[in-house]
């Protein structure tokens, strides 16, 4: 069992945004057991795939909790942020562009 169960749930059920958008939801983390955290953290990226080379675009990166996790503990921890201007999602034959948003649990010498 891992140490906590993480789910990010959207306002927008389809997660179709527009450059300059507000983004917004929830990050849901039921604490399975204790855990020494730093933080739980927010993240968001562009990344392409498919054949060739991959890019990762810079991370920007959003606290949205500074404490340690107790086993039992249950957080719903509200997000929002600007959807970036750039570069747009792409579909194609051999590339692909998405845009992610990722959340981790920053714990000491993991």
């Amino acid at each position: 069992m891992s140490k906590c169960d993480i789910g990010i749930v959207f306002d927008r059920p389809d997660r179709q945004y527009r450059a300059g958008e507000e983004v917004s939801g929830t990050v849901h983390v039921q604490v399975n057991q204790d855990v020494d955290c730093r933080a739980v953290l927010l993240e968001r990226f562009w990344q392409t795939h498919g054949r060739g080379n991959t890019a990762t675009g810079p991370k920007r990166t959003d606290i949205l909790h500074k404490e340690p996790l107790r086993a039992g503990q249950v957080l719903s921890l509200p997000f929002r942020f600007i959807a970036a201007d750039g570069p747009p999602t792409y579909h194609g034959r051999y590339l692909n562009l998405d845009h992610y948003v990722h959340v981790r649990v920053d714990v000491a010498w993991a």
